[in-house]
């Protein structure tokens, strides 16, 4: 499935974000997150959605209709919305990559001994992202990519097996 090229506006942001010190983004970003998370009535959360949707080109749908009608209790619950099945097929070509999440990717790199990843705006060396300094060691060679989720966008990650993000 192909992306529509951004908006100059997510452009834009995009590019603040590149430049901006850290510690302003990441403040954002955690105002951000905890505004999501804040739990509203469901009439207001089926009013804003329509507004954001309409404002940030939202595809809706490929929502589940029953829970875009429910309303969602929180934006965060919005964000991870849940899909139509079809929404999001996957290629099963052997020739192509799928990426786990939507989003742009917006770098990739192979991995060396301390190699960054800049996402919300901070910086995290491999270890820090997967939380165990040998284990980081098996990843040299390997290849490391960020995608940037656009406000427009399903905010779930996706992957072969069961586990849980911490």
């Amino acid at each position: 499935m192909s992306s529509p090229v951004p908006p100059l506006r997510a452009k834009l942001a995009a590019a603040l974000l590149d430049i901006s010190p850290d510690w302003p983004a990441f403040a954002a970003s955690r105002a951000m997150g905890a505004a999501a998370r804040a739990r509203l009535p469901a009439p207001i959360t089926r009013a804003a959605v329509r507004i954001y949707a309409r404002y940030f080109s939202v595809a809706l749908e490929e929502v589940d209709p029953g829970e875009l009608d429910a309303g969602y209790a929180s934006f965060d619950e919005f964000f991870t919305r849940t899909l139509k099945d079809d929404a999001r097929p996957v290629d099963l070509h052997g020739d192509r990559w799928v990426a786990p999440s939507d989003g742009a990717l917006r770098d990739s790199r192979r991995i060396e001994g301390g190699t960054e990843v800049r996402a919300k705006g901070h910086a995290f060396t491999i270890a820090e992202l997967i939380g165990d300094e040998d284990l980081a060691e098996d990843f040299i060679g390997g290849l490391a990519t960020t995608i940037y989720l656009h406000p427009r966008d399903y905010h779930r990650v996706h992957t072969p097996c069961a586990g849980r993000a911490r």
